[in-house]
């Protein structure tokens, strides 16, 4: 396992956050086609502290494969044409909730292009990194903050019933949080949606994880969502990822950074699971079991 953590400073923090977004979108696109998948293989934050005038990703690589790709990732780079543009500004737009545009698209390009030239720098490998500090935005993307945006927020659990006390339950937090994670990152770099957060349930041995999801415009399109939910579940097996996942918690160590939380299977569950128990619970059977009794529910609203 191997975690690290870049930063790049940035001025225009409207250009910056389009731009974070397109890092990352580009970022989880590279390693989704060559059949990597988030919380199984890797997890990358990205972030834009607009009052230091710096962004930051942070970055942890579970499995032999991710760390394939660990030079690529520590100097990301934003693929980007007018259509990502576009989409990158409706994830803003749905999560800031007021509208933002642009009138120069070759102001734009060359801002962002300008931010795509700057090196990151690995935490790591530096002695002090002078933030720019806040400043104000140059024009180039213009915000209406008196305006409302028109946002549909989704609402998807995922859902089992097992018996309460069962230690399965810890494997299906893991299975979801996978299957949430990827889907709403497709989601997000296809159609703009903008991942919301997480909640969860746990009452009297059903189980819930629950996630929101915002988009702008007002259609409904539960159908759609929920078929790529579904499809995601297919899709990581199809690449192996079940049987990855399966891998890494049958060697869980609490000693590194990639172990469950123990916080949230207290809070949560009411049960430590410990590294016996990750081994002696989570089997092939057992996740195709829990995988095959899922239930996906979504609603728009």
């Amino acid at each position: 396992m191997e975690s690290f953590h870049i930063f790049k400073p940035c001025g225009d923090h409207l250009v910056a956050h389009l731009y974070e977004h397109l890092v990352m979108q580009t970022l989880h696109r590279q390693l989704f086609e060559a059949g990597l998948f988030q919380a199984i293989d890797y997890q990358a934050y990205g972030i834009v502290y607009s009052d230091a005038g710096v962004m930051g990703i942070d970055v942890t690589l579970y499995t032999m494969q991710a760390e394939r790709f660990v030079a690529q990732l520590r100097q990301p780079v934003a693929e980007y044409d007018d259509a990502m543009i576009d989409c990158a500004l409706r994830q803003i737009i749905a999560e800031k909730g007021y509208p933002l545009t642009y009138h120069d698209r070759l102001a734009l390009h060359e801002a962002l292009h300008q931010l795509d030239t700057e090196p990151w720098y690995d935490a790591q490998d530096i002695d002090v990194l002078q933030c720019l500090g806040e400043t104000a935005p140059r024009g180039i993307i213009a915000q209406r903050e008196e305006w409302e945006a028109d946002v549909m927020e989704y609402t998807i659990d995922i859902s089992i019933d097992l018996e309460l006390g069962d230690p399965r339950a810890a494997i299906f937090i893991e299975l979801t949080h996978a299957i949430q994670a990827n889907t709403a990152a497709l989601l997000q770099r296809t159609y703009g949606y903008y991942n919301h957060g997480y909640d969860r349930e746990c009452t009297a041995g059903h189980y819930t994880e629950r996630q929101y999801l915002l988009v702008t415009g007002r259609e409904d399109h539960s159908a759609q969502v929920y078929n790529l939910y579904e499809l995601m579940i297919r899709m990581i097996r199809a690449q192996g990822g079940w049987q990855r996942l399966l891998e890494r918690l049958q060697t869980v160590d609490y000693r590194e950074q990639s172990a469950p939380s123990i916080v949230s299977m207290i809070d949560d569950l009411r049960m430590v699971v410990g590294a016996r128990g990750w081994r002696r619970i989570v089997t092939a059977e057992t996740v195709d079991d829990l995988l095959d009794r899922l239930t996906i529910t979504v609603v728009a609203q």
